[in-house]
């Protein structure tokens, strides 16, 4: 009988340190899987202002994509009076408007284009009262023309997409932005 109970002490701390090793295995795998989880692609939703100043204020936008027949395509651009619009697609005629930012959603319009005919326009211009400042943030939108031929934010209502989201584009105004080669859709 003294002989055994050293084996039993010998199986019982085998079999502890096998379910030791069993459960550090299971500890292994579980965070293996925890941290491929975290290593899997997420997409990072864009963000996409929620109201506009213009007749209704609870559209969602559209961000630049070309969705059905309008969009519009901006870059970052240095400070100064004049932007450059690199692409807006109009199903019918209308303006470039550029918006303020406000906390990332399109606030008052600093400038809006000249009357642009239906199709598409490259390198559109919009002339501002006053020098935008390094750092800003702003939105370019299309305006619908009433078909007057004149611009009034009452009546020209921003363009929405073919899922009713209001079209529109946030760019920055950054000093050391890159001189934008001209666009050519």
């Amino acid at each position: 009988m003294m002989a055994s109970v050293p084996i039993i002490n010998i199986i019982r701390n085998r079999h502890h340190h096998m379910r030791q090793r069993s459960f550090m295995t299971l500890a292994a795998l579980a965070a293996t899987a925890i941290v491929l989880a975290g290593c899997t692609p997420s997409q990072t939703p864009t963000p996409t202002p929620t109201t506009a100043p213009a007749p209704d204020t609870t559209a969602g936008f559209s961000a630049g994509a070309k969705v059905g027949p309008n969009a519009i395509y901006a870059a970052d651009q240095k400070p100064g009076t004049q932007l450059t619009v690199g692409m807006v697609s109009l199903e019918a005629a209308g303006y470039v408007v550029i918006h303020a930012d406000n906390e990332g959603k399109p606030g008052p319009i600093l400038g809006q284009s000249a009357l642009l005919s239906s199709g598409v326009s490259n390198n559109v211009t919009v002339t501002l009262p006053q020098t935008v400042a390094n750092g800003v943030q702003l939105h370019a939108m299309p305006h619908r023309d009433d078909g007057d031929g004149i611009f009034d934010a009452a009546k020209d209502a921003p363009i929405k997409d073919t899922l009713g989201n209001v079209i529109s584009m946030m760019f920055a105004i950054d000093a050391q932005a890159a001189e934008a080669p001209p666009v050519q859709f």
